[in-house]
């Protein structure tokens, strides 16, 4: 069960943030759930060592995208580094208890981030 009520997921939902794709990207992200087909992509901006911008297209479930933009919003202002060493299993202290089946929904936005995070810019 999400933390956040059902109206501040329907706002997230009508109304996502992240929506404008960057004019110049330092990391391209992008990651499908074989399970589901949930897809989340976007690209990443880093200045002066730190998040300035993000860009965010989530297709799939409700969980998969409110989690997402929950992550987006936990590492934005932050370090490549504070970012690479924040644990994956964060995000559930942001979405609240799911059942396991449901683990791979709310960690695909955070998973795709943190990969592109260790390829080359």
């Amino acid at each position: 069960m999400l933390k956040l009520s059902e109206d501040e997921i329907l706002e997230l939902l009508a109304h996502p943030p992240y929506t404008a794709p960057l004019a110049h990207p330092t990391h391209l992200f992008s990651k499908v759930n074989p399970s589901c087909g949930d897809i989340v992509e976007g690209q990443l901006c880093f200045d002066g060592g730190h998040l300035v911008g993000i860009f965010l297209k989530s297709t799939g479930c409700t969980l998969s995208k409110v989690a997402a933009i929950l992550w987006c919003k936990q590492i934005e202002g932050k370090t490549i580094d504070e970012i690479k060493q924040s644990p994956t299993e964060e995000i559930f202290t942001l979405v609240g208890d799911i059942i396991p089946m449901r683990r791979n929904c709310a960690l695909l936005g955070v998973q795709s981030i943190q990969e592109s995070l260790h390829r080359p810019s």
